[in-house]
């Protein structure tokens, strides 16, 4: 006759000390969170729309990002030699939607219709309602802020649509920029973890880990909301009064030099609002686009170390590519920079 624990280990029977109850080793945990299947669906921002992968985005995604050895240089896939490559990727990408479990976007810039760049869940964890998310995007958007709106709205959606309890992302350390949007994005720092991945070479690599969890998504987006989106209005609202209520003078036309830094050409028509008054005693500064629709759409705040002054400079009726140029323009010297805020 077998002893008693033997015959209960064979039977998938937990005999607990000083009792007589037991637990069968298949019985089920109570499921107190559930995910929802909602698979990939369409989400937009303010300068972006993240869709389904199609086989047609072979071609963006083969010039924009996945040639791109700076794009690949931290992660494990390696460059594409060619455009039938990118095909097969996406070819099994699309099949792939037909599990309820996928969740993957095609980074697409509003105002180029261009396919720029991916983010994908890429491990599940779905006993413990855990998305691991992994991104890339083409060099040439890097720099403006794009990667943290699309993870932002990646995010709510996981925890809003799918209810995922937590989302994590990891890096190779030497990558530090990504964490950067790990972090703008809203989540903790957790741990690095030494060589626990391998980059596209083989060699191992340590990875730095970061989270958010469900709880503090919903107290972030609690505090959001709580804001006084008002005042925030009210800003923009006060601010559409003021132009619309000055005369701009350009005094600094497109293509023109700097009256004393002569290699500095205006890459916009820029002036500024009669009869108002900026911190340098001067009427406020504005760059003016050339969107037939002249709507204040941003405002970039300087710091002038030479001037030892800070101002704000309108932007009116500007495309993105031209707030990246105003913005750029202001950053060309060491003692000054400017940060750019849309409305």
């Amino acid at each position: 006759m077998e002893p008693f624990f033997i015959a209960s280990l064979k039977l998938g029977v937990k005999v607990m000390s000083n009792s007589n109850e037991k637990t069968s080793y298949l019985q089920s945990t109570p499921k107190l969170h559930i995910l929802r299947d909602v698979g990939t669906k369409t989400i937009e921002t303010e300068r972006l729309l993240l869709r389904k992968f199609k086989v047609e985005d072979a071609k963006d995604m083969y010039n924009n990002w996945a040639t791109d050895p700076e794009v690949s240089r931290y992660v494990n896939w390696l460059p594409h030699k060619c455009i039938e490559e990118t095909e097969e990727i996406i070819s099994l990408w699309v099949s792939q939607y037909e599990n309820e479990h996928c969740y993957r976007w095609c980074i697409v810039d509003k105002a180029s219709n261009e396919a720029i760049g991916s983010i994908d869940v890429v491990h599940l964890f779905k006993e413990a309602c855990c998305a691991e998310i992994g991104y890339a995007m083409s060099r040439k958007f890097w720099g403006r802020g794009i990667m943290t709106e699309v993870f932002k709205a990646v995010i709510a959606y996981l925890f809003d649509e799918a209810n995922f309890n937590r989302i994590q992302a990891r890096f190779d350390v030497d990558n530090p920029a990504s964490g950067r949007v790990m972090q703008k994005a809203g989540l903790s720092y957790e741990g690095t973890m030494r060589q626990s991945n391998t980059d596209n070479t083989g060699h191992f690599c340590s990875c730095t880990l970061y989270s958010i969890l469900r709880e503090e998504y919903l107290k972030m987006k609690e505090q959001y909301k709580n804001l006084d989106m008002k005042t925030n209005k009210s800003f923009w609202d006060l601010l559409d009064e003021m132009v619309k209520n000055s005369e701009i003078i350009i005094d600094r036309p497109k293509g023109t030099a700097h009256p004393r830094f002569k290699e500095a050409i205006y890459p916009l028509d820029y002036g500024y609002l009669s009869g108002t008054t900026a911190c340098d005693g001067e009427g406020i500064d504005i760059f003016v686009g050339s969107m037939n629709n002249k709507k204040i759409d941003a405002i970039l705040c300087t710091v002038d170390n030479l001037q030892k002054d800070s101002e704000i400079k309108i932007m009116l009726g500007c495309t993105e590519e031209e707030k990246m140029a105003a913005h750029n323009f202001l950053n060309a010297t060491s003692f000054m920079k400017n940060i750019l805020m849309r409305r």
